[in-house]
């Protein structure tokens, strides 16, 4: 660990070395400053996220968090602009405790995985922080002008020729410093990241230490929040967008094991003041903004493959044995899927008019033809316990290319079918990550989640093409012959059923289920799970490029930041379709149900003028609610198998 820290330091000194020479303005005390400000939130940010990771756990709500806390303190303070600034950040501290108390109680009580629990928070978050800022600003930000002069001079005020931001910054890596290394609770958050089972037997309250620090973590994002509202003196809804993969990219840069139980808090530091200097540099070289995307997801890549490189542990079959149950479970998810479908639509039918209209309703299922392209591949994955939080990315990549060869008079459809091949190409690079190096998926992806998206930013800037002919118009929004049956929508449905008996009859299918049910079983009797992961990803990277020519012919245009957001809604439809995220059960049916429910009611919802943003809130609400259903039917599944199992041991001992 000192070795990885000495070498962070080391890159820090030489880069630093290297700008100076090019730049000599870059050594000045104003930029050193500056770029100690602009770390300084990430440092805060980081330092929880480091506490998280350190157990085994992750959360990739905080930049979500941030947004909140820093727009209930700033509507506050526009209204009580008296109250002094401490007090306002202590408050900003406490919405992010209680924050993450939800996010907490969610991953300890409702057993619900860590990334899940968080991607849906996230969400959830997001949608309060819209929905505050309509209900108490009239949807717009709180600028500067509105907040009072103490509160946006607090984080300059210098004291020593330092400001208050790097003063509160060292502040709280000193404690966290003392906190992680002298203190019996800092050794029980290492050791649950070391061995769960372990510390759990010698004593370790498991469940309250994870509790901690996903309220340290919340907490620390709502104070960074307010600082972050101070510091550029307004708040926003869209505040610290993205923020949650730059202080990965920190902790993971810093030499923190992702699977937990080792890493240093000077590595995170290290590691933030890398990622503010690699920041200030590209500026004051005046390198395209859309650059850093990439470079983020780049370095949380190379950083996890050297981790893997220089590491004796592997992670590849974590969670090995996830069957939890052999019996038909007592309810099933698909007939409930189908009752609150019926339900929601009853519903819809008597209160809103034109609800039934045919045409609305087919032209509905071709808003969401794309996402169901995706879920249906994304299915395969997560019932092999892998997950691919990239896809949108790809989408946005694969659109990118073709727009571009297009732009340049290549032929749209040779175009889009090196498009496709591009989005192919993207999903082989995960899966080799992932199956050769035993890298974990989520990590994996969400690192390429960055970096797909800055290619295609860089390869397309803040340009959009449009203008395509109109053939390749009739993939998104074309009919079959003069019927009102779009073509989407059969593809759609050809494509389910014939992924649905794959799944269900053939070999490969099986195979699937198996890798899910017991990693470490499949390799022991031959069946060559690398090559089936390999083989999914890179199909998942074929399907984001079909559904990416879908989209863009759909709306005629093409522009780096499409398919955003899709990666929590195909994961939200797919485990709400009754998949479960641990692997090794599931089936299309139930996803095909759940596609159609998140279909109208978001068809719904437009026809009540219900702002989009909301769908955000709702999302991210039907993602937690799915998984906490199917976590409690796995329990009374499980019970009621021990019950029959222990009567019947009972009638063979009376019989005897």
């Amino acid at each position: 660990m000192r070795a990885r820290e000495v070498g962070i330091a080391v890159l820090l000194a030489l880069f630093v070395v290297i700008m100076s020479i090019r730049n000599p303005a870059f050594i000045e005390f104003g930029n050193l400053l500056d770029i100690g400000m602009d770390s300084s939130v990430l440092i805060l940010v980081a330092i929880g996220m480091m506490l998280v990771i350190l157990t085994g756990c992750i959360d990739i709500s905080v930049g979500s968090i941030m947004a909140l806390s820093g727009m209930v303190v700033a509507l506050i303070l526009m209204n009580f602009p008296w109250i002094p600034t401490p007090v306002a950040l202590l408050l900003g501290a406490g919405i992010g405790a209680l924050a993450g108390a939800v996010n907490g109680g969610l991953v300890v009580l409702g057993k619900v995985s860590p990334v899940i629990a968080t991607l849906g928070t996230m969400s959830v978050f997001r949608g309060l922080t819209f929905m505050l800022c309509y209900a108490f600003n009239e949807g717009r930000s709180v600028s500067a002008d509105k907040l009072p002069f103490a509160f946006k001079e607090f984080t300059r005020v210098e004291h020593f020729s330092i400001p208050n931001l790097l003063w509160i910054a060292a502040i709280v890596f000193v404690g966290f410093y003392y906190f992680l290394n002298h203190t019996m609770t800092g050794r029980k958050i290492y050791a649950l990241g070391s061995n769960r089972d372990a510390a759990r037997m010698v004593g370790i309250n498991v469940d309250r230490t994870t509790f901690l620090v996903y309220l340290l973590s919340g907490a620390l994002a709502g104070a960074g929040g307010v600082l972050w509202a101070s510091r550029y003196s307004a708040a926003e809804s869209s505040a610290a967008m993205g923020f949650e993969f730059l202080a990965i990219t920190a902790v993971v840069l810093g030499g923190v094991k992702i699977t937990g139980g080792c890493g240093s808090i000077r590595g995170v530091l290290l590691g933030a003041l890398l990622i503010g200097v690699i920041a200030n540099a590209l500026n004051l070289a005046r390198v395209s903004p859309f650059w850093k995307l990439a470079m983020n997801g780049g370095i949380i890549l190379a950083a996890v493959i050297v981790d893997k490189a220089l590491s004796l542990r592997t992670d590849a079959s974590r969670g090995e044995a996830v069957t939890v149950m052999t019996g038909r479970p007592l309810i099933r998810w698909e007939h409930v899927l189908l009752a609150l479908f019926i339900i929601f639509n009853g519903y819809m039918a008597f209160t809103t008019p034109y609800y039934l209209d045919p045409v609305n309703l087919l032209d509905m299922t071709v808003v969401f033809s794309e996402k169901a392209i995706l879920a249906l591949i994304v299915a395969y994955l997560i019932i092999t316990g892998n997950l691919d939080l990239s896809v949108g990315s790809i989408m946005a990549l694969s659109a990118v290319a073709m727009a571009v060869l297009f732009d340049h008079g290549v032929n749209v459809w040779i175009a889009a079918a090196v498009g496709v091949g591009v989005g192919g190409l993207c999903g082989f690079v995960n899966g080799v990550i992932v199956a050769r190096l035993r890298i974990s998926s989520i990590i994996v992806t969400l690192a390429t989640f960055s970096l797909f998206r800055g290619i295609a930013s860089v390869m397309l800037g803040d340009r959009a093409v449009s203008g395509f002919p109109g053939s390749f118009g009739y993939l998104g929004s074309g009919y079959i012959g003069d019927s009102m049956v779009p073509f989407s929508l059969v593809f759609v449905i050809a494509l389910a059923v014939a992924m649905g008996v794959v799944l269900w009859k053939t070999r490969f299918g099986r195979a699937i289920y198996a890798i899910g049910r017991n990693e470490r079983t499949c390799y022991a009797s031959g069946i060559p799970v690398a090559r089936a992961k390999i083989l999914l990803f890179t199909l998942s990277g074929v399907f984001a490029g079909v559904a990416a020519m879908f989209l863009a012919s759909r709306i005629n245009n093409v522009r780096p930041n499409i398919a955003t957001g899709f990666e929590l809604e195909i994961i939200t439809i797919v485990i709400l379709g009754g998949v479960m995220i641990t692997g090794g059960v599931g089936n299309i049916w139930g996803v095909v149900l759940s596609l159609f429910l998140v279909g109208t009611i978001r068809y719904g919802l437009g026809l009540h003028n219900i702002n989009a943003q909301y769908m955000l809130l709702v999302i991210g609400g039907l993602l937690i609610f799915s998984v906490l259903i199917n976590n409690l039917t796995t329990y009374l599944t499980c019970r009621r198998e021990l019950l029959l199992e222990s009567r019947g041991k009972m009638e063979k001992d009376s019989k005897l």
